[in-house]
């Protein structure tokens, strides 16, 4: 009897200790809104929704469940019922910043632009954010709302932290709101406050906005101030007097470029200049000043023979576009411009030169069809421009003026049945231009 009660003395707080240990466990056993948020990490997202769509249903409207189940809602892809819940949540708590921010994402997600801007706009007057800011004027300019993207856009640069690319996108918009002075003292603004950040094709831009806004004496005077001491003298010039001749000032190209190339006599300065002379109205002049570059120096003066050589045919000049095509290279000659160069050749009948480009070989002449028959005709070569005229015919589609010339080669070659089908096939197609009915009509 004493050992049973010693037994039962050892026993109980062994039992006491067990029920303690069972009462601990039930305590923290997930319940709730925390099993939710469990299923929810473990990626069982329709568990966890399961869960607390019915805390919802029984009546549970705390912010955080509602925050939680929106989120469960997203995670199936429910993103307009989450969108829902989070604006029925906002309507209670107008001004807090985390839901709207959530009721943001979701707008983002599901693509609902307008919504998101509505959002974005709240969340910026409550707490104001600089990338908020630029994906505002980014959202406003994908809506075409450009007055509001500018808007943004100088709230941005007004802060110091502002990015190089949102003085760049606000001068571009100022000048495309008719404002290019505004956008070119933008660009002045960055220069002063981030000159590490500014290169010259910037500086080719605020050139662009001068020139538009009238005031080319400001241009050229922020040219060479640019320009002054620069090692890439000649590349930085060229960059700049390219940026004016496509702004449509040619003209203050040239003012830049001409007293450097009297000092600089590079291939890279010269052929800028002589590009500005041509786009300013002087074609002569430009090609006389390439014709003057020293043939044996210009190994590294791509740009100076390409242009050169373009000049010469836009010249109407076979003699002289021949002479460029082989200081430039034949094999360096672009197919485009051996195309024009063959054009001519047969519209001069110049022989020599057609044989020149024929040597170049079948793999060069890749280009029209039509032009290689028409060349492999005038060179008396019948047989290579037949084979030339079939591989045309099966391209010709769409082309009628191109038709009107094979036909003409199918004559030659004593075929009229082919060319008169070409002939027909191209009078019918309301692509081809009223002045070429009279070459159909002679044909």
């Amino acid at each position: 009897m004493t050992a049973l009660a010693l037994q039962s003395r050892t026993r109980l707080p062994i039992v006491l200790f067990g029920l303690a240990a069972a009462a601990a466990s039930l305590a923290l056993m997930p319940r709730g809104q925390e099993l939710a948020q469990m299923h929810l990490e473990a990626g069982d997202t329709r568990q966890a929704l399961a869960i607390l769509e019915a805390r919802l249903a029984a009546g549970d409207r705390s912010s955080a469940t509602i925050a939680a189940v929106a989120r469960a809602r997203a995670g199936t892809g429910d993103l307009a019922g989450a969108a829902r819940l989070l604006e029925e949540l906002l309507a209670a708590r107008p001004r807090d910043a985390a839901v709207l921010s959530a009721l943001a994402e979701l707008q983002r997600r599901a693509g609902q632009t307008e919504a998101l801007v509505r959002s974005l706009e709240r969340l910026q007057a409550l707490a104001p954010d600089d990338r908020r800011l630029r994906e505002l004027a980014q959202l406003y300019a994908a809506s075409g709302r450009r007055p509001d993207q500018r808007l943004a856009l100088r709230r941005l640069v007004e802060h110091r932290a502002a990015e190089v690319a949102d003085y760049l996108a606000l001068a571009r918009l100022e000048a495309a709101l008719e404002d290019p002075a505004a956008g070119a003292a933008v660009l002045r603004t960055l220069a002063q406050r981030r000159p590490q950040g500014v290169d010259t094709s910037i500086v080719g831009l605020e050139l662009q906005l001068l020139a538009a806004a009238g005031q080319a004496e400001p241009a050229l005077l922020r040219a060479r101030d640019w320009l002054r001491g620069r090692s890439d003298l000649a590349e930085a010039a060229a960059q700049l007097a390219g940026s004016l001749g496509a702004g449509g000032r040619p003209e203050l190209a040239v003012a830049l470029l001409r007293p450097l190339a009297e000092t600089v006599a590079g291939p890279r300065l010269v052929a800028a200049l002589a590009q500005a002379e041509s786009d300013a109205g002087n074609p002569a002049a430009a090609l006389a000043r390439l014709e003057r570059l020293d043939p044996e120096g210009e190994g590294a003066a791509r740009p100076a023979a390409l242009l050169r050589l373009r000049l010469a045919l836009a010249s109407g000049d076979l003699g002289q576009a021949m002479a460029a095509a082989g200081r430039l290279g034949w094999a360096e000659t672009p197919e485009e411009l051996l195309q024009r160069l063959a054009a001519r050749a047969l519209a001069d009948r110049d022989a020599a030169a057609l044989r020149r480009i024929a040597d170049l070989g079948a793999a060069r002449l890749v280009g029209p069809p039509v032009l290689a028959a028409r060349l492999w005709l005038a060179l008396g070569e019948r047989e290579a421009a037949r084979g030339w005229s079939e591989r045309a015919a099966a391209a010709l589609a769409g082309q009628p003026e191109q038709a009107m010339q094979l036909a003409e080669v199918e004559l030659a070659l004593g075929r009229p049945d082919r060319a008169a089908g070409l002939l027909l096939g191209a009078i019918g197609d309301p692509a081809l231009p009223p002045a070429a009915l009279r070459p159909a009509a002679g044909l």
